[in-house]
């Protein structure tokens, strides 16, 4: 009797161990600007990879979580090129029949920059800079962004602060439980 309790235990915690969703990351063997790393994601007998980052790296914020209570992953990342960072918001399925399939892709802009001849020769440079917070409440993303802008004239390097604020954004992420059921 001990045994057959015992074993019932083993199977109860192996098969809620299967539904867990596991993140390992590795890095690219290329080191180059556009060159992702990979974010590989294991449930049950699924694998696959998320192709993210720059530098052979992953980077930014990756992670589990709940909506409308089945598991997704979330990649939080920033990306630099062409004098803009950006930011993007990503979300993968992690369901059977649409395993790593993308449902949300959402890119923010976190630096703004413009250059302005002045009438002296010397360049006027306004910048607007944001962060940003990231929620879920059950099918929606909740954006917290808090905005500075700033200017310099230049040869100064000091930011001279004009104003500042925030504001708050939401984005369904499915229309209803129906949308999410169908993946």
């Amino acid at each position: 009797m001990k045994i057959y309790k015992f074993l019932c235990v083993v199977f109860l915690l192996i098969g809620c161990q299967n539904n867990k969703v596991i993140l390992q990351v590795h890095d690219s063997k290329l080191d180059c600007h556009m060159c992702p790393g990979y974010l590989v994601v294991d449930k049950n007998n699924l694998t696959d990879t998320i192709k993210i980052g720059s530098w052979g790296k992953v980077q930014g914020d990756y992670y589990v979580t709940k909506i409308l209570d089945k598991d997704y992953v979330v990649v939080n990342s920033s990306y630099f090129s062409g004098g803009r960072t950006e930011r993007s918001l990503l979300i993968y399925s992690t369901l059977k029949d649409s395993f790593l399939d993308r449902v949300f892709l959402k890119r923010f802009s976190e630096t703004e920059e413009k250059y302005t001849e002045l009438e002296n020769g010397l360049y006027r440079l306004d910048q607007i800079t944001r962060q940003f917070k990231f929620s879920f409440q059950e099918n929606t993303l909740i954006v917290d962004v808090d905005s500075t802008l700033s200017y310099l004239i230049e040869p100064s390097l000091d930011l001279i602060q004009i104003s500042n604020g925030s504001s708050q954004a939401f984005f369904k992420i499915f229309e209803d439980k129906q949308e999410i059921d169908k993946l």
